[in-house]
């Protein structure tokens, strides 16, 4: 991974390459020096101290604690989020593990969101109306699917009907 600093000046361009052994740059000419051998992790922590910023994989999720609901104290001290309740003195690692498992489904059912029976079964009355079951063949061979495995696999598929 590389990038280009600009100067002040325009005659003056460094290039940075970040290696596995360090920072090198490039000045005018093409000449390459290493400035300094410093272990990538070691930059990226630098970095990550001096502008205040936490370096994390590109697929991580993070969460700001800002972007957090609102959390209030119930009459007994228990902690109470969007009708979700916890006893005040709950092991916080329980908690967190609870809500990684939340996340965990939040995160399955957009990869893989619920079948809407209702069009579902639009799509079926749809096809049954107008297919003959018999003509659903497949390399030769008739095909033993109904207008119901049809249709599911169709709106899996992304198809949908809209309502009249």
């Amino acid at each position: 991974m590389s990038t280009t600093i600009k100067s002040l000046t325009s005659w003056v361009r460094i290039s940075v390459n970040l290696t596995d052994v360090g920072i090198e740059t490039t000045v005018p000419g093409g000449r390459r020096e290493i400035i300094r051998a410093i272990p990538r992790a070691d930059f990226l922590a630098a970095v990550a101290t001096e502008c205040n910023v936490r370096i994390v994989p590109a697929d991580a999720i993070v969460i700001e604690r800002g972007e957090l609901p609102e959390t209030r104290v119930g009459t007994y001290g228990e902690a109470i989020c969007q009708g979700w309740t916890r006893a005040g003195h709950a092991n916080t690692e329980t908690v967190r593990s609870e809500a990684r498992a939340l996340l965990a489904i939040a995160e399955h059912l957009d990869a893989h969101p619920p079948i809407d029976e209702a069009q579902v079964k639009a799509l079926a009355r749809l096809i049954a109306d107008h297919v003959d079951p018999a003509s659903l063949v497949g390399s030769g061979e008739r095909v033993s699917t109904t207008s119901a495995d049809l249709a599911r696999g169709l709106v899996l598929a992304g198809v949908r009907i809209e309502a009249k």
